[in-house]
């Protein structure tokens, strides 16, 4: 058997030099240019968002997994406009030892599907991904920069773990932002690290409260196609309909339409009024 290794590594190596053949480098906003050290928040996911995706996914740690990563993928197309977003991570491992290395899950979504169409796509790449384990990451690396076949920044942009998924991996630390979810005695948290600290930690709230809503949009109605999913916060709708964009103003309401107007053109006698097709 051990002859049959090489043949194998390559044909996997293959598998992953395809998959991410034309990748592009698109990082998530950053608030500072300056590089100051990781920085991470921690929050709390709510107990009813918790038991819905518990649910939905009959308790099962792989279709948690699976609807945490739609989620993630919903939130990226929606900020960087990308039809292919692509997402660092490390396999929840079938086998006693865990796949070292990163692995990647790149989703096409220009024909924009709804929830239960990229879940199909994305337990699909699980399937393939546990099917071409057998590689070396840093070799893939170098194979894939000298190539040129792409933006080797693009493949740190970006990662999730879920609690059992091999979450003790030292690439994790290479990733430009990570979002990690982990069950506690108190439920799930979830965990966003900014790998370079350029980050404030407004904004990295910002991208929690907002994962939350795509999770949450995409559990209440599986039938959407993804780029209708809102992600907005009941809080932000609030702040932008009622307090960015207040219904109310001031104007003097004991005049009549008619005398207004005529005031105004005793303002501004030469301003135009009205424009018609000939005059």
């Amino acid at each position: 058997m051990s002859e049959l290794r090489p043949a194998r590594h390559l044909l996997d190596e293959d598998y992953w030099i395809d998959k991410l053949a034309g990748v592009e480098s698109r990082p998530l906003y950053r608030t500072s240019l300056q590089a100051m050290g990781a920085s991470e928040i921690r929050r709390a996911l709510p107990a009813a968002l918790t038991e819905s995706l518990e649910r939905a996914a009959s308790g099962n740690d792989a279709g948690i997994y699976l609807l945490l990563l739609a989620a993630l993928v919903v939130l990226l197309s929606r900020y960087t406009g990308a039809d292919d977003p692509l997402v660092a991570s490390t396999p929840f491992p079938r086998a006693e030892e865990a796949p070292s290395g990163l692995v990647f899950f790149r989703p096409r979504l220009a024909d924009d599907p709804t929830l239960a169409r990229l879940l199909a796509c994305l337990t699909g790449e699980l399937e393939e991904i546990y099917n071409h384990l057998d590689f070396d990451f840093e070799g893939l690396r170098r194979r894939f920069r000298s190539a040129g076949l792409g933006d080797e920044r693009a493949l740190f942009d970006i990662g999730l773990t879920y609690d059992l998924f091999n979450q003790d991996s030292p690439w994790l630390t290479h990733l430009d932002l990570w979002f990690g979810v982990e069950r506690e005695s108190d439920g799930l948290w979830l965990r966003l690290r900014d790998g370079k600290g350029q980050r404030s930690p407004t904004y990295l709230g910002q991208l929690g409260r907002h994962f939350e809503s795509a999770l949450r949009e995409l559990l209440a109605h599986s039938d959407r196609p993804v780029r209708e999913i809102d992600l907005l916060c009941a809080e932000e709708r609030s702040e932008i309909l009622a307090g960015l964009n207040p219904g109310e103003a001031a104007y003097p309401s004991e005049q009549s339409l008619a005398e207004l107007f005529a005031e105004q053109a005793a303002r501004d006698p030469g301003a135009v009024a009205v424009v018609g097709p000939e005059r």
